[in-house]
């Protein structure tokens, strides 16, 4: 029953696109009894999302419902997830609860899908669409582990989503978490992936607590010059300068800072660039830098 849409995946001339609301009839038959295989095919997922965005509810409740008893198997596949994220993007939250429930339902937790390399996707979408209130319990469970999770290189793309889409309350518990005491803060400020976590804290954590991160940073000795000068801390070190670009006497503490440092901070590629940003001055000298060795990361 799939041949006669093959040549919307396969072919160069037409793409998926050319599949119109007026064929959604003919391609949904085609797919029933099959949603589940049809999914974990590299191929034929995408004509499964594009039937969920060409149908209205009835037709996608009848699509997505096939998946369900499945949803953990489909999270962790490389194809499958994708029709779960569509699934939870297009339609409502009450029309795809079984997704919800079936995630709490994994034995072995939600933080085992949120270091899932396709599972941290699948909740990435869930926090975007389903309203707080449904998910507490979900991000709870994550929270238990959260200083886990802000170093896990699937895990902490989670723990930034939770700062973007999350409760006030869950926001400043993870803020709670990052700087808990200044070795867990140097810990996630020079961590490649944690750092990133960092990052959205102070962009989207109440505005109190951005500034009380950002004090936090400035008070571990030697500490900001450390995350300017790696390529995992250059967004949240950029980030900081905007956390307290409006208090004169905090901006010229973590300007001193960086100059006390600067043999350090001019070494490295992503050192250099920062201080071209903030602190030009310490750029102006071309005879200190060009005394320096060249860059060696």
């Amino acid at each position: 029953a799939m041949q006669q849409w093959d040549r919307y995946v396969d072919s160069e001339s037409e793409s998926l696109e050319d599949i119109t609301r007026e064929m959604a009839p003919e391609l949904v038959r085609s797919l029933k009894k099959q949603v589940w295989e049809l999914s974990k095919s590299a191929r034929y997922c995408r004509l499964v999302q594009r039937a969920l965005e060409l149908t209205d509810e009835v037709e996608q409740v009848s699509i997505v419902s096939e998946l369900k008893t499945r949803v953990i198997e489909a999270t962790m596949d490389p194809h499958a997830n994708h029709v779960l994220q569509r699934a939870i993007e297009l339609m409502r939250p009450g029309a795809v609860k079984f997704i919800l429930d079936e995630l709490m339902e994994h034995k072995k937790g939600a933080v085992d899908i949120a270091k899932h390399r396709y599972g941290c996707r699948v909740l990435e979408r869930v926090m975007e669409h389903f309203p707080p209130k449904q998910i507490a319990d979900l991000v709870s469970n994550m929270m238990v582990d959260a200083k886990c999770l802000i170093g896990h290189q699937f895990g902490n793309f989670v723990m930034q989503h939770l700062l973007e889409h999350g409760e006030e309350a869950q926001r400043r518990q993870l803020v709670a978490v990052i700087g808990g005491s200044p070795e867990d803060l140097r810990s996630v400020a020079i961590h490649q992936h944690a750092c990133s976590v960092l990052d959205k804290a102070l962009s989207y954590a109440p505005v109190d607590d951005q500034r009380a991160l950002a004090l936090l940073v400035l008070n571990v000795d030697g500490l900001l010059a450390e995350m300017a000068s790696q390529r995992g801390g250059f967004a949240a070190t950029q980030r900081l300068f905007k956390v307290i670009e409006n208090d004169p006497e905090l901006l010229q503490q973590a300007k001193a800072q960086l100059w006390d440092r600067r043999g350090e901070l001019l070494t490295s590629k992503h050192g250099r660039a920062l201080a071209f940003q903030v602190v030009p001055e310490l750029l102006k000298d071309q005879q200190l830098a060009a005394g320096l060795p060249s860059p060696g990361g």
